[in-house]
């Protein structure tokens, strides 16, 4: 089969609008952007005090932040907190928290909001696993 000039030409240009179609840059802020995560089963609470179902838990784990996260490797890194320093023989916890974190409200996230956290966790009344 004998390819004439002006058909190499065509496939030359479509070639050529391809690669440059693929080059090209967009601004993603205007783009919506989603991330969607596969589970297999509803969730059981949305209250991490409460949820015992690892899917849940696992779902929770990725919405939410804490003071610290899993890292590369698994390693322990600083998330909310920029730094722990232990008194007291290791008896005493003293965390310092990232400037100017806030809730989705717009409220600053305090240390206090910490506190309630674990008490709430804790607390019978809860009907937490961890109580």
């Amino acid at each position: 089969m004998k390819f004439s000039p002006k058909w190499a030409v065509t496939a030359s240009l479509a070639s050529l609008a391809l690669i440059l179609s693929a080059c090209g840059s967009s601004n993603s802020s205007s783009k919506k952007q989603t991330f969607t995560m596969p589970t297999d089963s509803e969730l059981s609470t949305i209250d991490l005090s409460k949820s015992t179902a690892l899917g849940t838990f696992d779902m929770l784990n990725n919405t939410n932040e804490g003071l610290y996260r899993l890292g590369n490797n698994s390693k322990p890194e600083t998330a909310l907190a920029t730094k722990m320093t232990q008194t007291n023989n290791g008896r005493h916890y003293v965390i310092d928290l990232r400037h100017n974190t806030k809730w989705s409200n717009g409220d600053t996230v305090t240390a206090k909001d910490f506190v309630y956290s674990w008490q709430r966790t804790v607390n019978p009344k809860t009907a937490s696993q961890y109580s």
